[in-house]
């Protein structure tokens, strides 16, 4: 649209999310960065009411349906006799891996999953 204020709510970007998303970089902004920042529980607290209110940015945007069911591709590929390997990512069957002795996991990145679904 035209105009930010005509566009509907739940449907990708939104003045709803607009007001969601802006206020989690600000928050962002003021607590990340420095290392004094990392252990002062203030900006902890900040962080973690940051990702908050980025989820709700993100479930008014109306990404939340493929976001879940992003974890359905994941579990169903990494039940499945697949090959997939994502580039960069080391499965448990690697002679790399630390993972301890178990049948071989299939790793499908979120963005990945996210992308399949939507």
């Amino acid at each position: 649209p035209a105009s930010p204020a005509i566009r509907p709510a739940y449907q990708g970007a939104n003045p709803v999310s607009d007001v969601w998303a802006l206020q989690t970089l600000r928050m962002l902004r003021e607590s990340f960065g420095s290392r004094e920042k990392l252990h002062d529980p203030r900006h902890q607290e900040q962080m973690a009411l940051a990702a908050m209110y980025a989820g709700v940015g993100f479930g008014n945007a109306g990404v939340h349906v493929p976001h879940g069911l992003s974890y359905a591709v994941g579990t169903a590929a990494s039940k499945a006799a697949s090959e997939y390997k994502a580039e960069g990512y080391i499965s448990s069957d690697s002679t790399t891996s630390t993972a301890p002795d178990c049948e071989r996991k299939v790793l499908v990145p979120h963005g990945i999953s996210v992308g399949v679904v939507a």
